[in-house]
């Protein structure tokens, strides 16, 4: 109602507790999935892209499996709300409470056992986004293991996934540079979704 008040006809669902909860289980389940559908529908409101946030990159087994579980239930979410977009980050590693006694790399995770972490992740993601028709734009994000734009768009490209692009967050762009233009161009190709603040 709120969205179509200020004259928006799209949103972005963005982690909130009684949807899409932040590294945890989606708190969506059927009867909220369809009182929400029909709210979208009340009000004219479609939705441009969910954005699950899970530890899809943890060097921790247990936990990167888990993170696993919630996207493929996340991306159930989107195939019963008939969304075909989620955006997401490259993600901060395990959970802050498990990083410092973590029985990986000495003691400490890091970036390159969270990379290995999220390969692995996609491995078992992509081909489901592939099979289902959802197209996955992911973004670097400060203190995640990827935060600046030229090795995201590069591990993108590795995905070699037509469902799987990079997105452009705007307001970061002072933690990736100063050249704003370049940096557009030289991510063009996988380019897909942009967000502005």
């Amino acid at each position: 109602r709120l969205a179509a008040e200020m004259g928006y006809e799209y949103l972005e669902l963005s982690p909130r507790p009684d949807f899409l909860a932040w590294w945890v289980n989606p708190r969506a389940y059927p009867s909220r999935i369809a009182e929400f559908k029909k709210a979208l529908k009340d009000h004219n409101v479609k939705i441009a892209s969910l954005l699950p946030m899970c530890r899809w990159a943890s060097p921790h087994e247990d936990e990167r499996k888990a993170a696993v579980d919630y996207w493929k239930k996340a991306i159930q979410i989107a195939i019963d709300m008939g969304v075909d977009t989620m955006n997401s980050e490259f993600g901060r590693g395990p959970s802050p409470d498990r990083s410092s006694h973590s029985n990986c790399c000495g003691g400490q995770y890091t970036v390159e056992s969270s990379e290995a972490a999220w390969w692995r992740s996609m491995e078992e993601l992509v081909p489901i986004f592939e099979k289902e028709g959802i197209n996955l734009h992911i973004e670097p994000h400060p203190e995640d293991f990827v935060e600046t734009l030229h090795p995201a768009v590069d591990m993108i490209r590795m995905v070699n996934s037509k469902n799987v692009k990079f997105l452009y967050c705007a307001p970061h762009t002072f933690y990736f540079g100063d050249d704003m233009a370049q940096m557009i161009r030289d991510c063009a190709s996988m380019l897909a979704h942009v967000h502005v603040a």
